[in-house]
């Protein structure tokens, strides 16, 4: 049986280099740049982390008879609060652009999309940013749960062939995406119409999510010649990254999810880190989940501070970054310490949940 008190700390790190990935992201193409334009690969490594993670956690314990309902509360415990935060911060985004630009709030609709993003129910299928309008990132964390669902009503005790098998039609709808969000970008999708991003998303989900299964089921076939510095995969991820959407195309993005992220995760897997390191690879660990969580709403809400007050640094607001986002990161892990881990210690004890041990639980 496998040990669920073992911690992939590298694991950790990576994801929060992942997370700040996102975060830049999404403030500089805000201002029309492409810098990171790739970050939005994030998300799919985020997916296959998740995936290899819960496997490592509650397969065998679901197994041995943990009962669904268990099993589910604990995954809401985790994700939660981060979820009700970033819906308020969300709706604090909107209520002060509208005051900033002298429009008013129309209070139905923002009561509306505050219940749908509580509840994780889109408002569209077109645009995976549209399905959450308050804080978009929401849309992984739907599709987080679905993946969750699926484990323990089938995928834990499904023969990884089978899961093999399903993976080319999950790539078909990666393909998909891929082919309209890079390169010069196909102006519509061949899935079903309407609905194209919500299948997307459900492509993505599965196939990182599923690679991420198979990699924690396979992982102690990989020979000790896999693991690598832990400098190289940082290194390697950071340049995926950085590289704007226009230089990548479809098959490229394929390739890196199902070939270069699944090597990046099983050499991780194997990857010890110890001292200032191993503290530093905790601590983006302990960030990334609160930081992709609530990034949306804070960057825009500091953003829209530094507007009503002018700030500019050397006139161009894309420039405030270099404090906008350490300010960010740094309330992301204030939050991360004062809020989301009582708060989860709090509803843990209440619910009489025994709390898994795992550092890398997003």
């Amino acid at each position: 049986m496998d040990n669920p008190k073992e911690h992939f700390v590298y694991l950790d790190m990576l994801r929060g280099v992942a997370a700040i990935a996102v975060v830049l992201l999404h403030w500089f193409s805000g201002f029309g740049y492409t810098i990171f334009g790739s970050g939005g690969l994030a998300v799919d490594l985020f997916f296959m982390l998740s995936g290899f993670v819960i496997a490592h956690s509650y397969g065998d314990r679901l197994r041995d008879g943990l009962s669904k309902q268990k099993y589910f509360i604990t995954r809401i415990i985790r994700l939660y609060p981060m979820i009700i935060l970033g819906a308020i911060l969300g709706v604090v985004r909107v209520i002060g652009a509208g005051v900033l630009k002298g429009d008013p709030t129309d209070s139905a609709s923002l009561i509306s999309q505050f219940v749908k993003n509580l509840l994780l129910v889109p408002s569209s299928g077109i645009d995976m940013a549209e399905m959450f309008p308050l804080n978009g990132p929401i849309w992984s964390l739907h599709f987080e749960m679905l993946a969750y669902l699926a484990f323990c009503t089938f995928l834990f005790r499904m023969k990884s062939r089978w899961i093999v098998a399903a993976l080319p039609f999950a790539a078909i709808a990666v393909l998909d995406w891929a082919s309209v969000e890079f390169g010069s970008g196909l102006q519509s999708s061949f899935l079903y119409g309407g609905i194209e991003a919500y299948l997307q998303g459900l492509g993505r989900v599965t196939l990182g999510f599923c690679l991420g299964v198979l990699a924690y089921r396979w992982r102690h076939r990989v020979p000790a010649a896999m693991r690598y510095h832990p400098i190289v995969g940082i290194a390697f991820l950071i340049a995926v990254f950085a590289v704007p959407g226009r230089f990548m195309v479809a098959p490229a993005i394929l390739l890196i999810i199902t070939a270069a992220f699944p090597v990046v995760v099983l050499g991780g897997s194997r990857v010890a880190v110890s001292g200032r390191f191993e503290t530093l690879a905790k601590a983006l660990g302990d960030l990334s989940y609160p930081l992709y969580a609530i990034h949306v709403p804070l960057l825009w809400i500091i953003s829209g501070m530094c507007k009503f007050t002018g700030i500019a640094v050397a006139g161009v607001e894309a420039y405030n970054a270099i404090f906008v986002v350490p300010s960010v990161i740094i309330a992301s892990h204030l939050i991360f310490r004062y809020l989301d881990v009582p708060t989860r210690s709090l509803l843990t004890k209440s619910r009489g949940v025994r709390q898994l041990p795992v550092r890398i639980t997003r």
